[in-house]
């Protein structure tokens, strides 16, 4: 069963409480849910990531301290503990604060 989970500021998500049932006595504001993940014995087999822009809606502008449609990017992150899905998260970041980079080779 999904369940949700409290991080930092600008982020929420949801993990498989049933892959990972301790991972909700951990303080993810302050703890990385992937090292977490790791020593509680979930092996990550992959994350898939989605970045998007967006403009903030009412939750996510007062979690960030910033005016309602302000511009953001979106994350959202898909980790899986072999086919399973372990964990999602969406991290709202403003867009005055974010800088993308990207290498890779064709």
């Amino acid at each position: 069963s999904w369940k949700p989970m409290s991080m930092a500021s600008g982020s929420s998500g949801s993990i498989n409480a049933a892959l990972v049932p301790t991972l909700l006595e951990h303080n993810l504001s302050s703890e990385s849910i992937h090292e977490t993940m790791v020593s509680l014995g979930v092996p990550l087999a992959r994350v898939e990531q989605n970045l998007e822009a967006v403009n903030l809606r009412q939750e996510e502008a007062e979690l960030l301290r910033v005016p309602l449609g302000t511009a953001a990017f979106l994350l959202r992150r898909t980790t899986y503990s072999g086919q399973k899905r372990a964990s999602y998260v969406n991290y709202w970041v403003r867009g005055d604060r974010y800088a993308f980079q990207d290498t890779f080779e064709p």
